[in-house]
């Protein structure tokens, strides 16, 4: 959604399976020049390509001028004195560092969805929440509860939000993002939201009692700040 907001019309995701067996020159004349009848081709220092990974910059950049395209290569961007990269990034969310995570990443970290109906369990404690499953391949940050915003239909809201497998209530084999909004009781059900945490609370604990529960939530609420 961000690369199509940032003006790209067509996205291809190629199939790996597909292409891993070419050597470097086949990939760029068969796959770059010929398939995708590429202009332009951009990728990093590291960048390597064709089987076994026998393919590095300078031969891309060589390939491209017998090709007909050409190739831009740039440096890894550093932030904060050191190198931008997913697994820096996975580690800071790992960690629960969300404002470190959103620096590299050059925008807030968000979870989005469709609004999942659930066991309404929240509603009967009085905080009745917003419920999102995560896609498997999404990174998650480290589980526990974080202060959050929320975007509905444009419009942003305070909440609080816990992102985990919910021991409490749940026998703990899915990932949730569970969402209490502050001064708001719209039925949102089957619409696409957005949840951005903002700072990590305190990590997942897993309640002997509901009562025990809805006490904790009311101490999250005070300690983010609601």
């Amino acid at each position: 959604d961000m690369i199509r907001q940032a003006g790209i019309e067509n996205i291809f995701c190629a199939d790996f399976s597909g292409l891993k067996d070419y050597e470097p020159e086949e990939f760029a004349k068969v796959v770059l020049a010929g398939q995708m009848n590429a202009a332009k081709v951009v990728c990093g220092r590291d960048f390597r390509f064709g089987r076994d990974r026998a393919g590095d910059t300078a031969l891309l950049e060589t390939l491209g001028k017998e090709y007909g395209f050409e190739t831009k290569v740039f440096d890894k961007l550093q932030k904060s004195g050191g190198v931008v990269s997913s697994t820096v990034i996975k580690d800071k969310l790992s960690a629960g560092d969300i404002s470190g995570a959103d620096e590299l990443l050059g925008h807030p970290y968000l979870i989005a969805g469709v609004v999942e109906g659930g066991k309404k369990l929240g509603r009967t404690l009085g905080y009745p929440t917003v419920n999102l499953i995560p896609d498997a391949s999404k990174c998650l940050p480290r589980y526990g509860v974080y202060s959050s915003d929320i975007i509905i239909d444009r419009k942003t809201f305070s909440a609080i939000t816990n992102i985990g497998v919910r021991p409490s209530v749940d026998d703990g084999d899915r990932p949730n993002a569970e969402t209490f909004i502050y001064n708001f009781d719209g039925d949102i059900y089957g619409e696409t939201v957005e949840v951005i945490p903002k700072r990590y609370i305190r990590p997942e604990i897993k309640f002997d009692s509901l009562s025990d529960l809805t006490k904790q939530i009311e101490l999250d609420i005070l300690e983010a700040g609601a």
